[in-house]
């Protein structure tokens, strides 16, 4: 069952291009961190956005 109806979709995308919205972003990992941001997400629920970065 998807998230989001297809209608809210629609919405959802228009307010990003608005920029009505922005992601959260929780926590940022380096590309060598992997193992750890795997950890987080799986032990931690973070609330927000989890990034990997090289």
């Amino acid at each position: 069952m998807p998230i989001f109806e297809e209608v809210d979709q629609a919405k959802l995308r228009e307010y990003l291009g608005e920029k009505k919205l922005q992601p959260t972003v929780a926590k940022t990992f380096r590309l060598d961190q992997a193992p750890d941001a795997v950890r987080y997400l799986i032990e931690g629920r973070p609330f927000g956005c989890v990034v990997m970065t090289g």
